[in-house]
């Protein structure tokens, strides 16, 4: 009878053993069957809301495309969005959220000043993110989870500093107006260590919150003290950006302005005009110049236009190449996760020909690319 009893538990146990595998079988197929699902920490309110917004539609651009042939390895892709309005303070509750609903392993994030906060974040959950657009030192972690595709501060800051001795000699006196936030304190803290080792002088700093819209307090100190100054170095994402170049001239400020492909071409600039004579840090991508376009950067120029009725900026561009880069990835692995597709980015994809560019990842995965000089005559790009 005892012998019966062990028996009948033994069957019972190897039962439960079968359901339970079974079980987990079927919702590793669904799991394996259903969307793939990318989560995406927007910058689509706030004071950089004009670059969050171009670049939301490059991935809808791809994204229609891609689901429209059939999606990657037979699966749609979904982004899961959430917006954190380039707010720091946001940035947390914003990767729960999308943590909460969809549980992804891959993330497209923008901003240094999301980026700053989430890093230690997504190393710690063990997902991967992509950065398109975070300059800012402090996502610099030397984990292949925390990928970027913009250039660092660091290299803004060396080639900033390169153009003002290649204009001006390495005793230029440098003056700053930057946003008091994790970008333009990034950038400002690059440059003046790059300016510092050429024997470059600080001779002024203004800053203005990102939101601000009105810089004549700063400018017109800036205006008071041209005399000391040879070159001034401005950076800023805000929607104010333009009336910050404007005011320039109203107030009467006549040196050398030089600053970055973020600011000179936010989308918010109605008017380019404003900008005459501004030297600019830029990517070698421009999608004013078709001489410079490949044959996938044409289409993607030309399918951004005729969607949006406007040429694509940088950060457009940027987000396009990060989004088919993870779905380049996703396919390659298999949908094998994090770890499976940060190894692709470092180890095994080399060289991917992307809309901005030719790009590729070192062992922290942060990227592999140039920067070119820039200014604008008669409101149009032109190459130094």
């Amino acid at each position: 009878m005892k012998n019966i009893k062990w028996i009948i538990g033994i069957i019972i146990l190897a039962l439960i053993i079968i359901f339970i595998t079974s079980n987990k079988d079927s919702e590793q197929s669904i799991e394996k069957t259903g969307p793939i699902k990318i989560g995406h920490l927007a910058i689509l309110s706030g004071p950089a809301a004009g670059l969050g917004e171009a670049q939301m539609e490059a991935f809808n651009l791809l994204l229609e495309e891609t689901n429209a042939e059939g999606g990657i390895n037979g699966r749609q892709v979904e982004l899961v969005i959430e917006d954190y309005a380039y707010d720091s303070r946001q940035a947390l509750s914003a990767y729960q959220t999308v943590k909460t609903k969809a549980k992804p392993e891959y993330y497209l994030q923008d901003g240094s000043s999301g980026a700053a906060v989430l890093a230690p974040i997504y190393v710690q959950d063990g997902v991967v993110n992509i950065a398109s657009s975070a300059t800012t030192p402090a996502y610099f972690d030397e984990s292949p989870l925390t990928c970027r595709l913009s250039i660092t501060a660091d290299k803004y800051g060396l080639a900033m500093v390169n153009a003002i001795e290649n204009q001006f000699g390495s005793d230029a006196n440098i003056a700053f107006i930057m946003s008091a936030n994790e970008y333009g304190e990034g950038m400002l803290q690059s440059i003046t260590t790059e300016a510092k080792k050429k024997g470059m002088s600080i001779v002024m700093t203004e800053k203005f919150e990102v939101a601000e819209t009105d810089y004549r307090t700063q400018i017109t100190k800036l205006a008071a003290a041209q005399e000391d100054i040879d070159v001034l170095i401005t950076v800023n994402v805000g929607s104010g950006v333009g009336t910050m170049f404007r005011q320039f001239k109203e107030l009467g400020f006549t040196k050398q302005v030089l600053s970055d492909n973020w600011s000179v071409m936010h989308p918010s600039i109605q008017s380019r005009e404003d900008l005459n004579g501004v030297l600019f840090i830029d990517y070698e991508y421009n999608s004013e110049d078709i001489t410079t376009q490949s044959e996938k950067a044409k289409n993607f120029v030309d399918e951004y236009q005729e969607q949006y009725d406007r040429l694509p900026n940088a950060i457009a561009a940027n987000g396009y190449d990060a989004l088919a880069l993870f779905l380049k990835a996703i396919a390659a692995t298999n949908d094998g996760g994090a770890d499976a597709v940060a190894n692709y980015f470092v180890n095994e994809m080399g060289t991917y020909e992307g809309v901005s560019g030719s790009i590729s990842f070192d062992n922290s995965c942060e990227v592999n690319r140039t920067t070119a000089l820039r200014t604008i005559v008669d409101g149009k790009v032109v190459s130094k």
